[in-house]
């Protein structure tokens, strides 16, 4: 139960890392409101409006991307500790997948950060 519990929290961190590495489409879909990355800002909008607007949408990116890290690194420790305690490979395996991410997701954050 516990294996199956680890297994699909590795699962969320890659799907979630997936998730915020694929980023936003630059067309809008059919009936979406909202404009798109290129497109000029709404009547009655100012330029400085809507890149506040691209701003929170990139700093909620980047937030994300840090509590998919600190995710990956509580796996990490996690795992650690009970390979320390059960010599199990597979906590061995999980422990590595999980630094691995958590070094993904970090630099990725470090290209971003200064967006």
């Amino acid at each position: 139960m516990l294996r199956a519990m680890k297994k699909s929290a590795l699962l969320s961190l890659v799907a979630l890392s997936l998730v915020s590495l694929a980023g936003c489409p630059d067309k809008k879909p059919e009936g979406d409101p909202a404009p798109a990355v290129g497109d000029e800002p709404p009547r009655g909008t100012s330029l400085g409006a809507a890149r506040a607007l691209r701003m929170r949408l990139l700093t909620a990116h980047k937030i994300l991307i840090g509590a998919s890290m600190a995710l990956a690194l509580l796996l990490t420790a996690r795992s650690a500790s009970n390979y320390a305690s059960t010599h199990a490979n597979s906590e061995l395996a999980f422990a590595a997948a999980g630094a691995a991410l958590a070094v993904a997701l970090g630099l990725y954050l470090r290209a971003l950060w200064n967006r």
